[in-house]
């Protein structure tokens, strides 16, 4: 079920967040215009957001990165064409069959809700390269931002003050990573972030609460932390100890995103991607 939770940090921009992982979908307004970041994730998130960008006509959207929860779309705001970063665009094309399997997974396990994802436009997408853009009344710097999945980009809007930055700095999940190497490039990501947040005033991550660039600055500093500390891990002394083990990384950084679910689950996932 989803239940209705909008931010709106400045008048020019709104933040819808689903109840499913405190996913987040974006619209920036400019020039009478409406522009749709990550829009999802259930049929009554998708209404709601078009609802809320009304009367402003969808200029476009735009996605983060290949993930499911992140590249949902809906009939209501066609025919707006969608962008993405060219990282993004190849991993969409290298893992379609993998993501339309998660789709229809979520589908089994939330019934109707998911019910409206339009099928048909599901990938349709142009591409952008890292740079500034003017598109309809919007200007935008497209920059990458790996370490969580290749290809992740996120949206810097410097007119309303505001960066998209995808699954990072997040008040409610610890950073995630596919294997051991990712480790170091999400840490330099990480040092790119921090000098575009202190140009700006909110940051917009994936998933939890929209930020302050101070408060963004605070969650980086923690997200480092984990993830120094993940480089340094070396693996479960055994089995039996995951569990244990896992929750005394915790406790020496004094980590507590990842006290409950989905962040327990993810911060173990993370444990055993390094550990293989």
């Amino acid at each position: 079920m989803s239940s209705q939770t909008v931010y709106q940090p400045s008048p020019n921009i709104l933040v819808r967040q689903s109840s499913l992982y405190q996913t987040n979908s974006g619209i920036v307004l400019a020039g009478g215009k409406a522009a749709l970041v990550d829009p999802g994730i259930f049929k009554t998130d998708l209404d709601e957001l078009d609802q809320l960008r009304k009367p402003h006509p969808i200029a476009f959207g735009l996605i983060t990165h290949a993930h499911w929860d992140h590249i949902l779309w809906s009939p209501r705001f066609d025919p707006a064409p969608r962008y993405c970063s060219i990282g993004t665009d190849y991993h969409l094309q290298l893992d379609e069959t993998s993501l339309r399997a998660q789709l229809q997974q979520a589908e089994q396990e939330n019934g109707s809700q998911f019910g409206t994802w339009d099928q048909a436009r599901f990938f349709d997408r142009q591409v952008l390269v890292p740079g500034t853009y003017d598109l309809e009344s919007f200007h935008f710097e497209v920059v990458e931002l790996p370490g969580h999945c290749p290809g992740q980009a996120g949206f810097v809007f410097k007119d309303q003050s505001v960066v998209f930055v995808a699954d990072t700095l997040s008040d409610a999940e610890v950073p995630t990573v596919p294997d051991r190497a990712s480790i170091a490039i999400y840490l330099e990501t990480l040092n790119q972030l921090e000098l575009i947040i202190q140009q700006l005033h909110w940051v917009v991550p994936g998933h939890g609460s929209p930020a302050t660039s101070l408060e963004a600055l605070q969650r980086l500093t923690l997200d480092r932390a984990y993830l120094s500390s993940l480089a340094r891990f070396n693996g479960f002394s055994s089995p039996v100890n995951r569990e244990t083990e896992a929750r005394s990384f915790l406790d020496r950084l004094g980590e507590t995103r990842a006290n409950l679910e989905p962040g327990w689950s993810m911060h173990l996932e993370n444990l055993d991607n390094i550990s293989r």
